[in-house]
């Protein structure tokens, strides 16, 4: 099964999710969180994705049962 959908961050650090199927991207936290294509209408399923965060940018995604969690933090302040 080939993915139909995308979550990463942008350059300026956004997170996103980008619905494969229409191309467009979300920047809504529960978008993100439900998988969720407002233009498609669609809940994708959370098995098939593409995640493409850099290193370091602040962002961790993490898979907690069906749903995805996005949460920003500063890697600025996390230098203990």
């Amino acid at each position: 099964m080939d993915p139909t959908y995308e979550i990463g961050t942008d350059e300026n650090d956004n997170a996103y999710i980008k619905c494969l199927i229409c191309e467009r991207k979300s920047y809504h936290s529960k978008d993100i969180e439900h998988r969720y294509c407002g233009n498609c209408h669609r809940f994708h399923d959370p098995h098939v994705a593409v995640i493409q965060v850099p290193e370091n940018s602040g962002w961790t995604i993490e898979q907690q049962g069906d749903d995805i969690k996005a949460e920003y933090y500063n890697p600025e302040e996390d230098q203990s």
